[in-house]
């Protein structure tokens, strides 16, 4: 009986044990993980609806921030209130730093895109 206890205390001490143990390396170096994050209270997944109702207020404010000329849909809108959902003028900063990249830097990226998503929705 004493026997079998002690086999059982060292199979249990095996088992519990990480496997880097056994074969010395460092786990937290050899292992990648992603983290997911889609904002303060929201799970991966959750209907964009919802997000939006939940982010009104800021939406809101991005939108009045939005120079004349351009147009950008609450969705868009939405991407820089979930971005910074604490800060409404880092997502202001964000919103402006990107159309005035679109509008420069980024302008021929853009029209390409725009030009590509056109060609690839024509017949429905």
């Amino acid at each position: 009986m004493t026997m079998m206890l002690r086999f059982l205390a060292a199979a249990s001490a095996l088992l519990a044990a990480p496997a880097s143990s056994f074969a010395g390396i460092n786990a937290r170096k050899s292992r990648s993980t992603t983290r997911l994050n889609a904002g303060p209270g929201y799970k991966i997944g959750a209907k964009t609806q919802g997000v939006l109702i939940n982010n009104r207020f800021m939406v809101d404010a991005l939108s009045k921030a939005v120079p004349d000329g351009v147009e950008m849909s609450e969705i868009h809108l939405l991407r820089f209130a979930l971005a910074h959902p604490d800060d409404e003028r880092a997502a202001e900063k964000a919103l402006l730093k990107a159309i005035k990249w679109r509008q420069t830097t980024g302008k021929n990226i853009v029209e390409s895109a725009r030009e590509a998503v056109a060609k690839a929705t024509a017949n429905g």
